[in-house]
């Protein structure tokens, strides 16, 4: 049983598609690998303002810049590992036939593959849950064993988080309205960044709401010549549903889940809520800080796989390191709202 390089198990990564990913493969398409430990990221605010005027034979003037400042962040690790152990290579696998048709060696390779997907399909999940809550709430909370908690705030406006209470739920059908309520969002979006919304994301409990509001019922109501278009019957219960085109949006009910460090599963975005997002401008970057590890060279790269053989007991370990940050650089360019109780 010989050991794989790591480039052998990069190939394996390469090679083979990671599963959806919602906010990752859409809002974060810049990539920025670190060949430091920290990852360093700078902020900045261009403002609003005009041109000033002046007589056409006057020198242009030289404007004060409102600057930026650099954040710093050095990122926790996540390194999923597995043993294996020569013992696994004389039983026979899942799928294989009964009198166990696979060589040993044959069965070693197999084993080494499920596992290094399993590792990085563990870590493209931890990717699109900070890609999701740095969208979601313009912060993350980064904390686990042996790291204290720390959060990155990207400095997202305070209320470009909205909480809806009382008539206002859009459970109240009498007193609520979900059309104006996007559109007041959107707008201020807009003024934020300069973008426009043109998708809005919702939670099943959001979406259930806002399908059975009398304002949304009119919209679509295509005798008034609206060109709103949107299925409000039953849907399959898949993660991600495109549900058609309300106003100026198009709208999707999203609802992926995860399993948490308790085995419990959670939900990726918190089913009452509602995101608008200005994509155009979100500007979403992946960052990995350089894997400290002496037989990475510092390199970077956004997964590092290695093996190595432990000589008493006899076993192999298979490890994945990934030091991830996922940076908006224009946080304002989401707004979120809790719209159901």
């Amino acid at each position: 049983m010989d050991l794989f390089s790591t480039a052998e198990l990069r190939k394996v990564i390469v090679d083979s598609r990671p599963p959806v990913q919602y906010f990752i493969d859409r809002l974060y398409n810049e990539q920025i690998n670190f060949t430091t430990e920290e990852i360093m990221f700078d902020e900045l605010r261009l403002g609003r303002r005009m041109a000033p005027f002046v007589a056409p034979n006057v020198q242009g003037r030289v404007l004060k810049r409102s600057g930026f400042y650099t954040k710093s962040f050095r990122p926790a690790y996540v390194k999923p590992k597995d043993v294996v152990t020569p013992g696994r290579m004389l039983r026979r696998l899942a799928g294989e036939a009964l009198t166990g048709d696979q060589t040993p060696a044959q069965r070693w390779k197999a084993v080494v593959a499920a596992y290094q997907l399993d590792q990085r399909n563990q870590i493209h999940r931890r990717w699109e849950w900070m890609a999701a809550q740095a969208a979601l709430y313009g912060q993350v909370t980064v904390s686990g064993e042996d790291y204290p908690s720390v959060t990155i705030d990207f400095g997202r406006a305070a209320n470009h988080t909205v909480v809806l209470t009382g008539t206002a739920l859009w459970t109240d059908t009498t007193n609520s309205n979900p059309v104006d309520d996007l559109e007041l969002w959107a707008a201020r979006v807009h003024d934020a960044e300069g973008f426009v919304v043109t998708r809005v994301t919702m939670g099943r409990t959001a979406w259930a709401a806002f399908r059975k509001h009398p304002a949304v019922k009119e919209l679509l109501e295509t005798r008034r010549g609206s060109e709103s278009k949107a299925e409000t019957g039953p849907g399959l219960g898949e993660s991600v549903e495109y549900k058609g085109v309300i106003g100026s949006f198009n709208i999707y009910v999203y609802s992926d889940v995860y399993e948490d460090d308790t085995g419990t599963m959670q939900q990726m975005m918190d089913a009452r809520d509602v995101l608008l997002e200005a994509g155009a401008g979100f500007d979403g970057v992946r960052a990995f800080g350089a894997i400290m590890d002496a037989d990475a060279d510092l390199q970077a790269l956004e997964i590092f796989p290695k093996m190595w053989k432990n000589p008493d007991p006899s076993v192999i370990y298979l490890m994945s390191q990934s030091a991830p940050l996922m940076i908006p650089s224009r946080p304002n360019c989401t707004l979120r709202a809790r719209v159901s109780g």
